[in-house]
């Protein structure tokens, strides 16, 4: 599959970057996986046939589906599965080439060698070059990956919301091309596994080019959304993903957040009681994001104004959680704070308030413990950029300060880009910098 213009320079951008995190990019198949990942996935487990598969795995109560699948007969069956993912990742990602071609010879001889092609993956993925002249790295990849999706489709490795769109596996075409195939055959195969179809669906949504995946993925979602509140989060979700502005959909898509819209209040709808609870905070913030984006702005503040009362609720009530839990409160309360007040400032200025704007812009910087994506990549800078454009200086140059208090690997651009401000000047905000919360024309 030939590469279109804009893939080209995006992955040319992006090599740099990558060649510096591929170390970490064991991440991106979901060695921990996001809760976002688990508020949009129904936790199902199959039951297990007596088939034993000991000779695949070693974690305790393994079996087979009829299916053929890799299943558990209890939960803290697949967590420990899952930790044993862990390991074999982690020691995938120290091999030698010499090792690495004694596992491709292990598994051509036995495709159900699970721990062999879970670290020959691994491996591959920290080795992928983009620029490979004979594609061998996305031939690999995604060949090892369809396969392991095909006796595993149940983990957290297999699940497509927890694939980073840094990972070849979504960036590259052909890669993603390869797997695609190999969730598309699966769905039509199992058209009665409502988990299949959905990791199927929610996959192809993700395409970086190809709309006719994104297409056949809405379709599949759709088909469940109609009478499942899971399948309705993921459609949701999916369709999400697809029309918020990034670096390679600039102008994003109306149409499919108002289907997003749409899909993620019937899930708020159908939800029981106690999924709703466990998956509250992510349902919010991801209405709140699609009626932005679909336009529908009185429906966006209701839902921002409700997400920063549940995420400071949640905060305030977990002094007597374990230091980790509470942290991640805190993260939510951050990402809700800046994300949330930086949609109400968008919405601020399509009525022509620049005051209320300001307020935002500048609430939007008040930030007291920022998660590892808002410390590390910095703020959105889109109602930055728009005040500017409209001269408003002041609550920018606010924002800037505050923003120094939680942007701790880039302290520098603000300071940078305040001093050219007060010195009249347009600052450099350079490239790669998040302008997510925009208006969608």
């Amino acid at each position: 599959m030939a590469y279109p213009e804009f893939m080209k320079t995006n992955l040319a951008a992006h090599r740099g970057r990558w060649r510096l995190m591929r170390r970490g990019i064991l991440l991106v198949l979901g060695i921990a996986a996001m809760r976002t990942a688990l508020a949009s996935v129904a936790q199902v487990i199959p039951a297990a046939t007596a088939t034993n598969v000991a000779g695949l795995i070693t974690s305790a109560g393994a079996g087979l589906t009829s299916e053929g699948f890799i299943s558990f007969s209890a939960a803290n069956s697949t967590m420990n599965h899952d930790r044993e993912l862990d390991a074999w990742n982690r020691e995938g990602a120290a091999l030698t080439s010499e090792a690495a071609r004694e596992l491709e010879s292990k598994c051509a001889a036995n495709p159900k060698d699970q721990p062999s092609l879970v670290r020959l993956l691994s491996y591959h993925l920290i080795h992928y070059e983009f620029d490979d002249p004979g594609h061998g790295s996305a031939e690999q990849v995604g060949r090892l990956y369809a396969n392991f999706i095909e006796l595993d489709p149940y983990s957290k490795m297999a699940n497509a919301i927890s694939i980073s769109r840094l990972s070849p596996i979504l960036a590259d075409p052909k890669c993603f091309e390869i797997v695609a195939g190999k969730w598309i055959g699966l769905a039509q195969q199992h058209t009665n596994n409502p988990h299949i179809i959905r990791q199927a669906g929610t996959f192809l949504m993700l395409s970086p080019v190809d709309k006719a995946f994104i297409k056949k993925g809405e379709s599949l979602l759709r088909q469940l959304a109609e009478r499942d509140p899971d399948s309705a989060l993921s459609y949701g979700n999916s369709c999400l993903d697809q029309s918020g502005p990034c670096f390679d959909r600039p102008e994003g898509d109306r149409g499919l957040a108002a289907k997003a819209l749409g899909a993620l209040q019937t899930a708020e709808r159908l939800l029981p009681p106690e999924r709703k609870e466990q998956v509250q905070l992510d349902l919010l913030s991801s209405i709140t994001k699609a009626a932005f984006w679909a336009g529908e702005y009185s429906i966006a503040e209701k839902y921002a104004d409700r997400w920063l009362a549940v995420a400071r609720q949640r905060s305030d009530a977990s002094t007597d959680l374990p230091p980790d839990q509470r942290l991640a409160r805190e993260w939510d309360l951050g990402d809700a704070v800046h994300q949330a007040n930086s949609i109400l400032g968008e919405i601020a200025l399509s009525r022509g308030d620049t005051k209320r704007a300001g307020e935002c812009l500048i609430a939007s910087g008040k930030v007291t413990k920022a998660s590892p994506a808002l410390g590390s990549y910095g703020p959105d800078l889109a109602l930055m950029r728009d005040l500017l454009g409209l001269k408003q200086t002041q609550p920018v140059l606010d924002f800037l300060d505050e923003c120094t208090k939680f942007w701790k690997t880039s302290q520098a651009q603000p300071v940078k880009w305040k001093k050219a401000i007060q010195s009249g000047k347009e600052p450099d905000l350079g490239a790669g910098f998040t302008t997510r919360f925009k208006r969608l024309k």
